[in-house]
């Protein structure tokens, strides 16, 4: 499972400090939902996860993607620590789980998204002006024999929520910034008098707004 947020910049490592996390909660408990409980803590308007705060005063969008067979689970532990911090953040969910099957008229059919995780959302009440979830029916994305295609498939589906995601929250002029990777934002250009380059005549340039990335410190040292 992984957590972006689209607020001020976060610590770098977060993901990977809440995936080791949940891996040893899980080990110990083997319930998901509770492993992501114990590692995400939550007061009103603060969300702490694995003891990093993030502020959930600030309008913004947090990250959520689940993999396998207890992505249904963990994404509705993290939704019950989202729900009880409140704030005005939004969270944008995709899961991808194993196709779950089921009876209907004498043949079988893939549920989606499963019925566990439908019947727990709605249990928590939250409102859809806050939560924004895909469900995506995939293997978990390892490279392994059948897997392949699958985990092919459900990355792809990953990567065009992700910039879906970044392209609306940068249309509404929201900060995103990505841990590790880098910071979009959004700057406005005044309207301008320019020169067209083959006449040299003046030209009125209108005022206009224009996408902005600060790469991260992980991302800079790397293409050095």
């Amino acid at each position: 499972m992984l957590i972006k947020d689209s607020g001020p910049r976060p610590a770098a490592g977060l993901a990977a400090q809440l995936l080791q996390a949940l891996a040893r909660e899980a080990l110990a408990a083997c319930d998901p939902a509770a492993a992501v409980r114990r590692a995400a803590h939550a007061r009103p308007d603060l969300l702490s996860i694995c003891g990093r705060p993030i502020s959930m005063t600030r309008k913004g969008r947090l990250y959520l993607l689940a993999f396998g067979k207890a992505a249904p689970a963990m994404t509705i532990g993290f939704v019950q620590r989202f729900k009880e911090a409140g704030g005005k953040r939004i969270l944008e969910a995709l899961v991808v789980h194993p196709p779950a099957e089921r009876p209907e008229k004498g043949r079988r059919t893939v549920s989606n998204p499963p019925p566990f995780l439908t019947a727990s959302l709605a249990d928590l009440r939250l409102p859809a002006s806050r939560l924004r979830l895909k469900t995506v029916p995939g293997e978990h994305p390892v490279p392994l024999k059948d897997s392949f295609a699958a985990g092919k498939a459900a990355s792809g589906k990953a990567l065009d929520s992700l910039v879906d995601g970044v392209t609306k929250a940068l249309k509404k002029g929201d900060r995103v910034a990505l841990v590790g990777f880098g910071t979009f934002t959004v700057s406005k250009r005044k309207a301008r008098v320019g020169r067209n380059p083959q006449t040299g005549e003046q030209i009125e340039i209108k005022a206009r707004k224009v996408a902005r990335f600060r790469p991260g410190k992980e991302l800079a040292a790397a293409i050095r």
